[in-house]
């Protein structure tokens, strides 16, 4: 087995040959694939023409720092799916799996990590990405191959053909061949995308994709980006032009996305998103293209949408600091009632259920009461309690103990009777 890394818009050509000469040796009973296991980014130099010189008749031409994707792949081996309905596709990265799902599908977490592994024929390949079926009677998952709606067309052994030999030549001299990249995809540096995307949405305000009438962040950014690096640009005159205008009016406006204020905040939110706890679909993705050094033109809206997750979490917890100090305030008149062990009354003022589980015995509720003095009052049972705060309640029970929670005194009662007040 022998490993080889191939830029990405040179895999295609050697793929067309292998196949080519995997049909032709299929009559020696020979068995052959090449498998992906993996993929890295490299720092490149191209040089683009970008017009003649009207005087000497010579090409202009202008070098470009470029991130080139590298595949790479193991030559050896054998491979080898299902018939549900399509609900989602898996694309493999070093940071996880991004989900493609259909609207209104979540997806089992078990895939955010998995292995390409084939579900339906138990056959473990590495793949660019995959699928996930479900069955809309049982609801069940699985994960298959894009190629097993058939078996694998079984191959041949590399050192059976001759042929194998200038392939495998070819396939040295790909890696440094950067001739196949006009046209290929762009791939961009996260974080420093993440503060372009920080300047754009600090001028322009964020723009979600497919808003009508109006171009989104992450288009916009991308245009801008590629000015400010000096990557290529497109190829047709007046889009080209179109870019630079757009980047030199950004400019105007005070863009630049090596603010130091930007690439924080940049840094910021790219930090809060790989140290979320939610793990939901939307969320996975997000941390996984997070945690990419490089992303491509289709995951820079995914990228950009960390920004407005990022201040929807700063209002939420903007606002939850803002009741824990309305309640503490409001608790401030609050004082432990009784002693422990002596049955007391009291009318409510306010309640609420603060939380419930399930038990083998049932579900059990945590309540919260407060008094007409303000007094705050807890009590741990499985009684449901209609949410109606509206309705006052005369609450009988035992003080079980004096507690302190957030600076609130509160009370917490047990054997409590319930009866509401005329």
């Amino acid at each position: 087995m022998a490993t080889y890394s191939i830029p990405e818009f040179n895999l295609e050509n050697l793929e067309k040959k292998l196949a080519r000469i995997q049909k032709k040796a299929q009559k020696y009973g020979c068995d052959f694939s090449y498998v992906r296991t993996g993929d890295h980014y490299e720092k490149r130099t191209i040089t683009e023409q970008i017009g003649i010189d009207t005087w000497t008749g010579q090409p202009i031409t202008k070098k470009h720092d470029i991130n080139v994707r590298y595949i790479d792949i193991d030559v050896s081996g054998t491979a080898r799916v299902g018939n549900w309905q399509y609900v989602a596709s898996l694309e493999y990265t070093t940071q996880g799996n991004i989900i493609h799902a259909v609207p209104d599908v979540e997806i089992p977490k078990r895939y955010y990590t998995c292995s390409p592994w084939c579900e339906h024929c138990k056959t473990q390949r590495d793949r660019k990405s995959s699928y996930i079926v479900m069955d809309c009677e049982t609801g069940d998952f699985k994960q298959v191959g894009s190629s097993c709606i058939k078996d694998f067309t079984r191959g041949l052994s590399a050192e059976a053909v001759s042929a194998y030999e200038s392939l495998i030549h070819e396939m040295e001299e790909a890696h440094d061949s950067l001739g196949g990249w006009y046209g290929s995809t762009t791939y961009f540096d996260t974080v420093p995308f993440l503060s372009a995307v920080a300047e754009t949405i600090r001028i322009y305000g964020y723009i979600k994709r497919g808003t009508a009438g109006t171009e989104c962040t992450a288009d916009r950014v991308i245009d801008l980006y590629k000015v400010a690096q000096g990557l290529p640009l497109s190829r047709f005159d007046d889009v080209r032009a179109h870019q630079i205008a757009k980047h030199r009016e950004a400019v105007a406006h005070g863009w630049d996305m090596t603010r130091p204020e930007s690439i924080a905040l940049a840094e910021q939110v790219r930090a809060w998103i790989l140290g979320n706890e939610k793990d939901d679909n939307y969320f996975h993705n997000l941390k996984v293209v997070c945690g990419l050094d490089c992303v491509d033109s289709g995951k820079t809206g995914l990228l950009a949408s960390a920004f407005p997750a990022y201040d929807r979490e700063l209002e939420y917890q903007a606002e939850k600091l803002r009741r824990q100090r309305a309640e503490a305030e409001a608790g401030a008149q609050s004082r432990h009632v009784g002693n422990v062990g002596d049955r007391i009354s009291f009318i409510t003022d306010q309640h609420k259920c603060l939380t419930s589980w399930d038990t083998q015995y049932g579900t059990v509720y945590v309540y919260k009461f407060v008094d007409q003095d303000g007094n705050v009052y807890t009590w741990k049972t499985s009684k449901w309690i209609s949410d109606d705060c509206d309705t006052k309640l005369t609450i009988t029970g035992t003080v079980k103990e004096h507690k302190e929670y957030r600076g609130v005194l509160q009370t917490e009662v047990t054997r409590c009777k319930i009866a509401r007040v005329a």
